[in-house]
């Protein structure tokens, strides 16, 4: 809701509408569904239609104190396993500006930091910026949080992949073929005609001696 508002209104200071009347023309055919029905209760050549209209749109949102619920949100925000570093800043950036719009610099700076810090997913990077980042900015926190993700991200071991020679196959493609070639399964001709007790590079497939 309040990031409609903030669209809408940069949209009529784009287009120069300044009067009340014209924002409300065009606020009132850019509503659609749900938020349109909050038209019919309302007079909209009222002087004060403009204001009353956002607030019946607030109340259909469900959104009664936009200013408490950012401060919940703010608190209780963190980082996920799929939110990169700019977007979690960005999120904490807007959440701060919406609870405490008129919170001075510093305070600001220092909130934001802390949160970032404590809702950060990663442990070795909250202890990284713990010892490295006591004195800064917030600006410079983000920096240097962004630096230890991409270093941690290219110093990522790979998993190895091993490859088996094809001279350890083959024995395996022999039993198949002879199988194949009997008629019989391949379970059977390994329990009663076959032993392989080791798989090396010049063994063969050998048949195993009848006993009286």
């Amino acid at each position: 809701m309040r990031s409609f508002k903030d669209h809408f209104t940069r949209i009529c200071r784009i287009n120069g509408w300044t009067d009340e009347a014209t924002k409300v023309a065009h606020l009132s055919v850019s509503l659609e569904g749900l938020a349109a029905e909050v038209l019919r209760d309302l007079d909209e050549t009222a002087p004060d239609v403009w204001n009353k209209i956002w607030s019946a749109l607030k109340r259909r949102s469900g959104s009664v104190d936009d200013q408490r619920e950012a401060m919940y949100k703010f608190d209780i925000c963190k980082q996920t396993e799929d939110m990169p570093i700019p977007e979690y800043e960005t999120k904490l950036r807007l959440l701060h500006a919406e609870a405490w719009p008129h919170a001075v610099p510093t305070q600001r700076d220092s909130d934001l930091k802390r949160k970032f810090e404590d809702g950060l997913q990663s442990c070795e990077m909250r202890q990284f910026l713990q010892l490295h980042a006591q004195t800064d900015t917030f600006e410079a926190t983000v920096a240097k949080a962004r630096q230890f993700f991409s270093v941690q991200k290219a110093t990522k071991p790979r998993k190895a992949i091993r490859i088996v020679p094809f001279m350890l196959l083959r024995p395996f493609a022999l039993m198949v073929s002879m199988a194949m070639h009997c008629g019989t399964s391949l379970v059977q001709l390994w329990s009663h005609n076959f032993s392989m007790p080791a798989l090396h590079g010049g063994d063969i497939l050998k048949p195993m001696k009848e006993t009286d």
